[in-house]
């Protein structure tokens, strides 16, 4: 995918931005659409960046959308990344918008929306999670190593949490795709996107239904209905959490739809 002429074409069309905060944190985006309509705001999983999203992006702009795309930057901490979050959209001037979160970064916009709730207007979520608590009692030996560990080392880590075998050949091009975007990442991105997997944090918060004070009208649902490899419960729990979310169900897409 990365090599289409289409990737291409977008890439050449709308330039990675880049801005440090004032307080010190490296964001990198894509803005594409008219300025002056309120934006969504994609944010990618773990294995992905900005440019992950580029054919929604393509999509939605020929019909008059502003959509943006954020890379996630180096935090460690859930509370540092809505915090960090919140000064970008100041220097964008940015004071609402629609967010679109895929597995962690669906995890993400919800925890935004928990600390800056004024500054979402809804939520779509993909393949995501209310929960990582899972995740750090799976990974627990693992934590303490990951800041020493070598680049290569937690590529494959990721990498190994990959679908293996696929007969579609849109899903097969998804996962590839992310396996490219992955290979640019410094092994301090990797850390951080495992770290922010792997803690517990907000979870707390974000597992009690109630806790956004968002409307669940206003949160929806984009889920796949094949084989993913994120957890059943997790899928049930979030559901859970938001009982009168709008959902709609993909008959196929995989893990990176």
């Amino acid at each position: 995918m990365h090599r289409s002429q289409a990737y291409k074409e977008f890439v050449g069309a709308h330039p990675l931005h880049t801005v440090i905060l004032r307080d010190g944190r490296t964001w990198k985006y894509v803005d594409c659409g008219p300025k002056e309509v309120p934006p969504l705001i994609c944010l990618p999983g773990t294995s992905g960046s900005c440019y992950c999203f580029f054919m929604q992006q393509s999509s939605l702009l020929t019909k008059g959308y502003r959509v943006m795309s954020f890379d996630i930057p180096i935090v460690h901490t859930h509370k540092e990344f809505c915090s960090s979050l919140d000064c970008l959209m100041d220097h964008l001037k940015i004071p609402q918008a629609h967010f679109y979160g895929v597995s962690l970064g669906g995890f993400l916009a919800q925890a935004f929306c928990l600390l800056y709730p004024k500054r979402v207007h809804s939520l779509a979520l993909t393949n995501s999670l209310c929960d990582t608590s899972l995740f750090k009692k799976n990974t627990l030996w693992y934590n303490w190593s990951w800041s020493v560990m070598p680049g290569f080392v937690l590529k494959k880590y990721v990498l190994d949490s990959f679908p293996r075998h696929t007969s579609e050949e849109a899903i097969s091009n998804s996962v590839l795709f992310q396996v490219y975007q992955l290979e640019q990442m410094s092994s301090e991105e990797i850390h951080s996107r495992l770290s922010l997997n792997c803690i517990e944090g907000l979870s707390v918060q974000l597992r009690k239904r109630g806790a956004l004070g968002l409307d669940d009208r206003k949160i929806s649902f984009i889920d796949s209905q094949d084989v993913v490899q994120l957890p059943k419960q997790l899928t049930q729990q979030i559901y859970a959490v938001y009982p009168n979310a709008k959902k709609a169900f993909l008959k196929s897409g995989g893990d990176f739809p």
